[in-house]
């Protein structure tokens, strides 16, 4: 009966991820913290970069990359283009493609507006700070890289 149970609850990481392995299952979060387990299993590549500023700043993925000029969204767009310069070896033009279909230069433009910001402006420069712990230690990444 227990075993029923757990297999129904039960969350497929592959619905969730398209990158794991369709073999790899893990139980539903209430039976264990869910969060401590996905961290290990993501690479910190352009779109779970993505996903780690969204979720911070509480916007979907599609939104986040589409075709809008809004300040919250393109805060997010830039946020993330920074952070996947930083942690990433993609090149400023796969991260422009990726993160709504912008050029290289759109992505150095977000570069250095979120370096300027964090000269200026001390509330932004504490989420940037906060978002690098969050991003260091979801990816598991040392000072050394």
């Amino acid at each position: 009966m227990e075993a029923e149970v757990r297999e129904k609850k039960s969350v497929n990481l592959t619905a969730l991820i398209g990158t794991v392995p369709p073999v790899l299952e893990i139980p539903d979060p209430e039976f264990f913290n869910f969060k401590a387990i996905i961290i290990i299993l993501l690479p910190p590549d352009l779109k779970n970069i993505l996903l780690t500023v969204c979720n911070y700043f509480g916007m979907s993925m599609v939104k986040a990359v589409e075709p809008t000029r809004k300040k919250e969204v393109i805060k997010v767009r830039q946020v993330s283009m920074y952070f996947a310069k930083h942690f990433t070896k993609e090149s400023l033009a796969s991260i422009g493609a990726e993160y709504g279909g912008k050029d290289h230069a759109t992505v150095l433009h977000a570069i250095k507006t979120v370096n300027n910001l964090c000269d200026t402006e001390k509330k932004y420069c504490r989420e940037i700070n906060l978002l690098t712990a969050i991003i260091k230690r979801k990816f598991k990444i040392t000072p050394n890289g």
